[in-house]
């Protein structure tokens, strides 16, 4: 099978899943035919159900299956036992001609005892796990018991006519039918009242919460809530689904007379010179225009209004027009105040009761949009958050803050690499604005851009992040660094070596390390170092500026030539090829680069004291300079110590030093005392050097083959 084949294979199948997964987990509504009451052996209207998904997508081509349960045989039939959805999702209303999706009728049973009294079916519609429940009443002959309860005819002196109320609002007196059969008395639930206003006028009402079902005691309540347009109407009742050209359907309906008033305030909206954009300190183009309404959306005239700031400053009004006209409409203009980005305009009535919002876009007028932190900052491990938050200042032309300014922040370069906890920030009072930033799943560089647009035009700065995988990441070349010189890709077994990589030390400002002096650890800070399967003795774990290392001694047992190097931290690893040469020497140096592009060279004097620009060594006097590198002779061993009472040594013969480009004595070649990996090399000042404060320092270590190797170019004061 090829390789396209098996991915076509695998997107069917996967495809198929997800098909049988949502039908699983459909629902089924009823969309119509709920609480219908049927004469005996009659026929209801039909009975229809949507199907949808989990998100709520009809799904077409879905077979439903209905049944039907009752009491004894009271039960009723169904015109079909299943259907299939249409384009819609929906099924069971296909009872015209052309129309697709089933046509579900419920056909009433003969009720007992000469057809006297009532009898309730239930019809479930089933798909996948989903299910749907319809309730349909037979009623038997002669047996119809409805009733207005609500409204009476009869009301309280003085209260409201019944159905009469403010557009928009709810009326005071509910409209209650009761269903109770002629023949036991009792009441009959689950039966359908739809509401309906006639359509000879355009004044309407409705039932909160839709139309009612009859309760346990046979009651269907509808809380009348007037429609927008004022006048008269007729408010119907159809009980049991009475409306539709089957007569045998439904008890009948029941009308009573309805009257919608203009109600009290209710809405106030902008009408124009909502969402305009203007300059601070000037007036906008267009007044700020409102309308004043019931909630029926009737205008109010004379109506008495108050505009103000949402924040007190933000925007100076006049020309107000206060008080509402024919139409209900009210006006102000607008200036902005010395602010950035979006101001509102508060219109409300004198109790508060009811308001509107404007809303002003006012253009930026910044005079520098710069990075204050987050930018450099060591690389974020992929699916962890950066340390440091993204943060810019802005500022006015002036150089003060200016708060209030909207800052939009977006991954421009590595999409997908990082998500930003916020993508519009606005800057607090010091004028500053920021978001934080969690590395994505793709490690690399990434680019964050901050953008203000301002009256000019957009203005940018870009923050340069970095993501990278678990554990260290080295880069070739510029990862092994001898550990007194620096030089790169400079070591030997025995000398000092700093190993830079990023994911080294994560969690570290500054450095972690052990005591100076004695044997060193093999572990700091979760980090170990390994030349082939040979552990490296630690030195320190440092952090410095997201420079992060980690320096070892390099062990006796390394490879010359090349060995392979397994740098483990945070729980990931990475190994890497290490060039080991026979001999690296390197001196420890202290001080600034000077103008000779070298550094001072740590020397002693024979009183112990530090050699320097101020305490320069004297000629003829004896020295002990700190060197790592050295070919280390045989029985030493890695992480070893010079013992108390006696010397490691090397024969002075294979080390060479010189001052001033010139040999000079070598007295002696020994490990240095309490310190691991260092050499300690004596020399005499000759007599006759030429003095001076930054002498050129050197000195070679001869190997086996007789090549001299030399350690970086120094300098020493002479006196």
């Amino acid at each position: 099978m090829s390789s396209f084949s098996r991915k076509f294979a695998w997107t069917l199948i996967g495809a198929l899943l997800l098909a049988g997964t949502a039908f699983s987990q459909a629902t089924v509504s009823v969309i119509s035919g709920n609480g219908q009451i049927v004469l005996q052996q009659g026929a209801s209207n039909p009975l229809v159900v949507v199907v949808r998904d989990p998100a709520g997508n009809p799904i077409p081509n879905t077979k439903v299956t209905w049944s039907v349960t009752g009491v004894q045989n009271q039960t009723g039939a169904l015109t079909l036992a299943s259907t299939t959805t249409d384009a819609s999702g929906s099924t069971g209303g296909g009872c015209t001609q052309g129309a697709t999706g089933g046509c579900v009728r419920f056909q009433a049973p003969t009720l007992p005892s000469g057809g006297n009294g009532f009898a309730q079916s239930t019809v479930i519609a089933t798909a996948g796990t989903g299910t749907a429940k319809f309730i349909v009443t037979t009623e038997g002959v002669g047996t119809s018991g409805i009733g207005l309860i609500a409204p009476t005819v009869l009301h309280p002196v003085g209260a409201e006519i019944p159905l009469t109320g403010p557009a928009g609002q709810q009326s005071k007196i509910p409209f209650q039918i009761r269903l109770l059969s002629s023949v036991t008395s009792g009441a009959v639930p689950n039966v359908l009242v739809s509401v309906y206003s006639d359509n000879t006028s355009q004044t309407s009402a409705s039932c909160a919460g839709g139309n009612p079902l009859s309760d346990n005691t046979g009651v269907a309540t509808c809380n009348v809530v007037f429609g927008g347009k004022t006048g008269s109407s007729t408010l119907t009742a159809a009980v049991g689904g009475a409306i539709g050209p089957n007569l045998s359907v439904g008890l009948g309906t029941f009308s009573i007379a309805i009257k919608v008033l203009v109600g009290p305030p209710g809405i106030i909206k902008p009408v124009s010179g909502d969402q305009q954009t203007g300059n601070p300190g000037q007036i906008l183009s267009q007044a700020l225009v409102a309308q004043v309404t019931d909630l029926g959306g009737n205008p109010l005239p004379g109506i008495n209004v108050i505009y103000e700031p949402v924040v007190a400053g933000t925007v100076t009004l006049s020309d107000v027009r206060a008080t509402s006209d024919a139409l209900g409409h009210v006006s102000a203009r607008a200036t902005p105040g010395n602010v950035n980005g979006q101001v509102q305009v508060r219109v409300r009535t004198s109790d508060g009761s009811v308001s509107g919002i404007f809303t002003i876009n006012v253009n930026l007028i910044v005079g520098s949009l710069t990075k204050i932190s987050g930018d450099p900052q060591p690389a974020a491990v992929v699916g962890t958050a950066f340390a440091d938050p993204l943060t810019v200042q802005v500022n006015d032309t002036s150089g003060n803050p200016l708060p209030g300014t909207p800052v939009n922040f977006a991954v421009t370069s590595g999409a997908g690499s990082a998500t930003l906890g916020t993508i519009n920030a606005t800057t607090n009072a010091q004028g500053q604005a920021g978001t934080t930033v969690a590395a994505g799943s793709t490690p690399g560089a990434i680019v964050v851009t901050a953008t203000v647009n301002t009256a000019s035009g957009p203005t940018s700065v870009q923050f340069n992040l970095t993501s990278r995988l678990k554990g260290p990441q080295c880069i070739d070349g510029q990862t092994f660094f001898n550990g007194a010189s620096f030089k790169v890709n400079w070591m030997s077994p025995g000398s000092v070596v700093t190993i830079v990589c990023s994911g080294i030390a994560d969690n570290i400002q500054g450095a972690v390390m052990p005591s100076l002096f004695g044997p060193l650890p093999y572990q700091i800070a979760g980090v170990t170092v390994s030349f082939g399967s040979t552990p490296a003795p630690i030195y320190n774990v440092a952090n410095f500026g997201g420079t992060e290392s980690v320096t070892v001694e390099v062990p006796l047992e390394a490879t010359v030539g090349g060995d392979t190097v397994i740098i483990a931290a945070n729980g990931g690893s990475t190994t890497v090829n290490a060039t080991i040469l026979e001999s690296a020497p390197g001196f420890f140096e202290t001080g600034d680069v000077g103008p000779d592009h070298k550094r001072m060279a740590v020397v002693l004097r024979p009183d112990g004291s530090v050699v320097s620009p101020t305490n320069p060594i004297l000629r003829g006097e004896i020295g002990r300079a700190y060197v790592t590198g050295l070919i280390a002779p045989a029985g030493l061993g890695t992480d070893a110590l010079s013992p108390i009472d006696s010397d490691i040594d090397i024969p002075i013969a294979g080390v060479v030093v010189g001052i001033n480009n010139a040999g000079v004595p070598t007295i002696s070649v020994i490990y240095a005392r309490n310190v691991v990996g260092v050499w300690e090399v004596q020399f005499k000042v000759p007599d006759n050097a030429k003095p001076g404060l930054r002498d050129p320092f050197a000195l070679a270590m001869i190997t086996s083959s007789g090549k001299r190797v030399y350690t970086q170019a120094s300098t020493i004061p002479v006196q």
